[in-house]
This record gives structure tokens, C-alpha cells and sequence, in this order.
């Protein structure tokens, strides 16, 4: 769990000017795993590149019943055996993206290449706001981002494009 950083019961986590390149773990979050941030995660000014999640899920970030935002980050080159090669979020929590790029990442085995998302219940919401989602591929829905069960989809100046689907399935881009 966490490549490089593993964050269990912590109030909030702020990555800023960070880089995390070429950290592998065996299950969740190639570099990092969040587990129950109560105030959340902010990921800024940051590159989370080739990172692998070998036989899990979150090839860069793996994030549960954490509120993630990301701003003005790059994920790219990012591998997940399972979902969400750039990141993974899970359970109960809202997920914003702002000015970031998503590119050449890749869910190997189901959903989300670039990013996937399932808040599991209700009531939370899923913002892209001025990203580009190049390049990733996934095996069924979402070669860019995997989006399930968000109350509310704001997706605003984002762009798609290159993003694949390794078998016939919906949403290469979205």
C-alpha cells in the first residue's frame, strides 16, 4: 500500500510542488494510498509520473472516504492492474479537478484509465474544470475518466482526446 506514501487517519494532506516518479506497491496507490483524510487531500503544482499499482487499484493516488483536489497537477505514465491508472477514488468523498492533465495512463484490467471515480453513495460530486485527458487507455468504460453514481457532474473547458478502450465497451473519453 503507497508506494511512496502510505496516510491512514490523518485530518487533511496537502502535496504541494511535489514529485512523485517511478514508486510501485503491490495493491493500492502506486505512490500514494489515502485512507480516511477527514478534511481531505489537495494535490497542487505537482507531477505523479510513472508510478504502478502492480495487482490493485490507483496507479498514482488511491484515495478512500478522502476528498481529493487536484490543481494545476500532471499524472502521467501512471499504471493500475485494475482501475484508475492516474488515480483511484473510492467511497463516500467529493473529487475536484482543476487545470490538470491526465496522460498516457492506464487501467489495465477494468475501468478509469485516467481517472476513476465512485463515491459508492449519494450526495457527492465530480468536477473536471479545465484538464485535458490525453492518451489513456482502459480495458472497458472510461479510457480517460470513470465516473459512477456522482450526485452532480460538472465537466467545464475539459478537453478528451486519444483516449482508448482496450475492448468494446462505452466512454473512451468519458
Amino acid at each position: 500500500y503507497g508506494g511512496a506514501i502510505y496516510a491512514s487517519y490523518y485530518g487533511s494532506l496537502l502535496f504541494d510542488g511535489v514529485d512523485l516518479n517511478e514508486n510501485s506497491a503491490y495493491y493500492y496507490g502506486g505512490a500514494v494510498y489515502a485512507y480516511y483524510q477527514t478534511d481531505g487531500m489537495i494535490v497542487r503544482n505537482s507531477l505523479i509520473t510513472d508510478n504502478e499499482a502492480q495487482n490493485g487499484y490507483g496507479g498514482g493516488i488511491y484515495s478512500y472516504i478522502t476528498p481529493l483536489v487536484v490543481e494545476v497537477s500532471e499524472f502521467s505514465w501512471n499504471q493500475a492492474y485494475y482501475s484508475g491508472g492516474g488515480i483511484y477514488q473510492y467511497y463516500g468523498a467529493e473529487l475536484a479537478l482543476n487545470d490538470s492533465t491526465f496522460d498516457h495512463n492506464t487501467a489495465t484490467y477494468y475501468s478509469g484509465g485516467g481517472v476513476y471515480y465512485w463515491p459508492y453513495n449519494t450526495g457527492y460530486n465530480l468536477n473536471a474544470l479545465a484538464c485535458t485527458f490525453s492518451d489513456n487507455t482502459s480495458r472497458y468504460e472510461g479510457g480517460g475518466l470513470y465516473g459512477l453514481s456522482a450526485e452532480a457532474v460538472q465537466i467545464s473547458g475539459t478537453r478528451f482526446w486519444g483516449n482508448e478502450l482496450e475492448d468494446a465497451s462505452y466512454g473512451g473519453g468519458l
